[in-house]
């Protein structure tokens, strides 16, 4: 089985095996035939997930050509300081045209620092993405090996997608509450 099957099956096994302790409503993944992009998933949770805080959410998740799993989902904490970025630019090619999303990552040392501790406790690496139309996400890129680590991704991402990342109590509290998620449901 290749990595970009491997990847595409976790995201199955993840709604399969713990859909409905999550409150996964649907999943999506497939491959495509992209030169930059290899397969495409995305998950819906319902309103009534533990994780969503009674609204449905959304994580979308690309597999890359280079190995690389970017995982997005839309941020709703704090406000975070635009100025604070360095501009960048990733080819998105699931269709002809391929798109150019041209975004910032942010750099604000308050939110690295909580974004550094959030590491060092999950040993998971996050980054917040301001988009040129404002849009704000929290974003995973890195490897993907097993159901478990998607797991973990997914249900940090979905509490930190909520978390003031300018506050470094809450952002402690943040973790101890994935901790206790992960868990519970495993």
């Amino acid at each position: 089985m290749s990595n970009v099957d491997s990847f595409i099956q976790y995201v199955l096994d993840l709604e399969r095996n713990y859909g409905t302790k999550l409150g996964i409503h649907d999943v999506y993944a497939y491959r495509v035939k992209g030169n930059y992009v290899k397969a495409v998933a995305s998950i819906f949770f319902t309103k009534y997930s533990i994780l969503t805080n009674g609204k449905p959410r959304t994580i979308t998740m690309y597999y890359m050509s280079n190995g690389e799993v970017l995982v997005l989902m839309e941020y709703l904490g704090s406000k975070i300081k635009e100025g604070s970025c360095v501009k960048k630019e990733l080819i998105i090619d699931l269709y002809l045209p391929e798109l150019k999303v041209k975004y910032g990552e942010v750099t604000d040392e308050v939110v690295m620092n909580n974004l550094d501790t959030v590491h060092n406790f999950l040993k998971l690496k996050f980054n917040i993405w301001i988009l040129n139309d404002g849009l704000v996400l929290i974003v995973f890129k890195g490897s993907v090996s097993s159901l478990k680590e998607l797991l973990r991704i997914i249900i940090s991402l979905l509490v930190l997608s909520r978390t003031d990342l300018t506050k470094r109590e809450h952002t402690l509290e943040a973790i101890v509450r994935i901790r206790n998620l992960l868990t519970k449901i495993t």
